[in-house]
């Protein structure tokens, strides 16, 4: 039996105020449309390593949100986000806008970003391609120097882990 060969990791591009991120994974759109949009999925994975969600409250429909507190795994810190959903293709595309918030679920004004995520299957297995919007060049320069893509790539290494784990569930 032949294996496969692993998905490779995190490609990424930025260019203006857009940064491109691509993996594909080990799964179906559906199992990753599902990753994103079931509270207790995302709360398993959503996060680079060292931190959890610790809470979250979600309203999966357009104009609904997911808020979220994520905390250091040696509590030493916690960080609150949210996302306001614009577009829910089941199977295919997600569309929300991501901000840092606070505890109380307030977002500042003219800070999100603009994130649009596709599921394409392709041989077998799902790519990810997600296209986050920022309010200038120099906003996603900030998050570039602050390590986005080593988030994503970690979170996205937990989502393949949560894939797996549910792959293995539905038997």
């Amino acid at each position: 039996m032949l294996k496969r060969k692993p998905a490779p990791a995190v490609v990424s591009k930025a260019k203006g105020n857009t940064l491109l991120l691509e993996r594909a994974f080990e799964a179906s759109p559906s199992q990753l449309y599902r990753a994103y949009t079931e509270e207790e999925l995302l709360r398993e994975w959503w996060g680079p390593k060292g931190w959890t969600v610790a809470e979250s409250r979600m309203e999966l429909q357009p104009g609904g949100f997911w808020h979220y507190g994520l905390a250091a795994e040696d509590g030493s810190r916690k960080t609150w986000g949210k996302f306001v959903y614009r577009e829910l293709q089941e199977n295919e595309r997600l569309v929300y806008e991501d901000y840092a918030a606070d505890e109380s679920g307030a977002v500042p004004e003219g800070q999100g970003l603009l994130v649009s995520l596709e599921f394409r299957e392709e041989g077998g297995r799902t790519r990810l391609a997600s296209r986050a919007e920022f309010v200038s060049s120099q906003a996603l320069k900030r998050s570039l120097k602050l390590g986005v893509v080593e988030g994503m790539s970690q979170t996205w290494d937990r989502l393949a882990a949560c894939l797996r784990r549910m792959d293995r569930e539905k038997g």
